[in-house]
């Protein structure tokens, strides 16, 4: 009879105990997987303060025009360099029909590239 009891209380524990447990160990992973993103949240941050905080440089703005927008000081000269790989040298052959697009070359910087490309389209829709 003492045994059954016995086993009856520590079976009334383990029912009682286990999903508090349960909660326990979800919260507990919970827990690390926040403080994860917390971590990973902190260091973008810091590259990002880092990103931001070379924009303070003008030297790094001029490098930056210049490499993404192909500014230039007034009396230089740009040049483009094209990889020989992408290059094969062959012509391209006009559509005969002339319904393709319109192929106009990157002269120049890149806003005048932008107005031709403008009106170019303007043009072709008056056809």
């Amino acid at each position: 009879m003492r045994t059954l009891v016995l086993f009856l209380v520590v079976l009334m524990a383990f029912i009682v105990v286990t999903p508090t447990l349960r909660a326990y160990v979800t919260q507990a992973e919970q827990q690390r997987t926040l403080v994860a993103q917390i971590e990973a949240a902190e260091e973008r941050n810091v590259q990002l303060q880092r990103t931001l905080d070379r924009w303070d440089d003008p030297a790094y703005v001029q490098a930056q025009a210049r490499e993404r927008l192909g500014f230039v000081y007034p009396g230089e000269t740009a040049y483009l360099v094209v990889d020989p790989e992408i290059v094969t040298g062959e012509e391209v052959e006009s559509d005969p029909d002339g319904d393709g697009p319109v192929m106009m070359p990157q002269v120049g910087p890149w806003y005048i590239t932008v107005t031709d490309s403008l009106r170019v389209a303007g043009e072709a829709g008056e056809e």
